[in-house]
Formats: structure tokens, sequence, C-alpha cells
């Protein structure tokens, strides 16, 4: 059982990027990386473009609830 869900671990991946993507990728720019969206959040902030901080804890919490909810789901499975 272990080896076939290791098997499966690289579809489950993508398809959970591709409808995170596909959900709400109008709302977060396609960006579902913290560190791909510091750089475009502080380089609009320097050169005088809008404002999008406010924004960025989204990216910080889903990291947190997603390993807080993952790391047991692993465990659970004992992948």
């Amino acid at each position: 059982m272990r080896k076939q869900l290791r098997d499966l671990r690289g579809l489950v991946i993508g398809l959970t990027v591709g409808g995170v993507i596909t959900t709400i990728g109008n709302v977060a720019g396609f960006s579902i990386n913290p560190a791909r969206a510091f750089g475009p959040y502080l380089a609009g902030y320097i050169l005088g473009g809008s404002n999008l901080w406010a924004n960025y804890p989204i990216y910080m919490i889903g990291l947190i609830v997603g390993a807080v909810i993952g790391g047991p789901a692993l465990r659970l499975l004992g992948i």
C-alpha cells in the first residue's frame, strides 16, 4: 500500500498545484509561491507602484495552515 501511494505523489502534487492555480489564480495573480510574490511586491513598493503588502499575509497563513494540516495527514497515511 505504501509503495502504491508513493508512486502517485507526483500526480497528486501536480493536480493540487493545477487545482489551486485554476481556482485562485485570478485572485493571487497565479502566484502560489511566497518568495516569488515577495520580489514584485517589494519592487512595486520601492519604485512607487501599487502597494500590495496587504495581500502578503495570505501567503504566510497558507503556508502555516498547510503545514499544520499536511504534517499530521502524512503521519496518518503512513507515507
